[in-house]
């Protein structure tokens, strides 16, 4: 049977797990006594949580990132909404624009005209119609 023991460098009884769900009870219990929240584990590229967790450990991320700078909070007095919105806190620095290569066009080989159905035909002598009487009421 597989546990898990704890790795103790202090010399101390290490404390064991028979299960992983007894684990990460244990994991939980130790970062709430340091008023902390247990943010799981990453497994294969994937952030792992409990669900009970998410809430609490998505905040306690918003939170580090706002206190890194990475992030601002807009309060809801800012936006007429009821909930704390947070964005991004882009950061810009004055550099040197990227050189442009000029690029040689190569010229437009003219496109083939299609026959126009009867439809197309009698939709453009009605736009020809107008034009020449917007332009006798001096429109156009």
């Amino acid at each position: 049977m597989r546990s898990w023991v704890e790795d103790t460098a202090d010399g101390s009884e290490p404390r064991t797990c028979a299960t992983r769900a007894e684990l990460e009870e244990l994991l939980e219990r130790d970062a709430a006594a340091a008023g902390q929240v247990w943010l799981g584990q990453l497994v294969h590229g994937t952030w792992q949580v409990r669900p009970r967790a998410v809430n609490n450990a998505l905040q306690q991320l918003v939170n580090s990132l706002f206190v890194l700078g990475l992030v601002r909070v807009v309060l809801p007095s800012m936006t007429g909404k009821t909930v704390t919105y947070y964005i991004a806190a882009n950061r810009y620095f004055k550099g040197e624009p990227f050189p442009q290569q000029k690029r040689e066009r190569l010229p437009r080989e003219p496109e083939e005209e299609e026959e126009l159905c009867d439809f197309e035909i009698e939709r453009q002598r009605n736009i020809e119609r107008n034009k020449a009487l917007l332009r006798q009421l001096g429109l156009l």
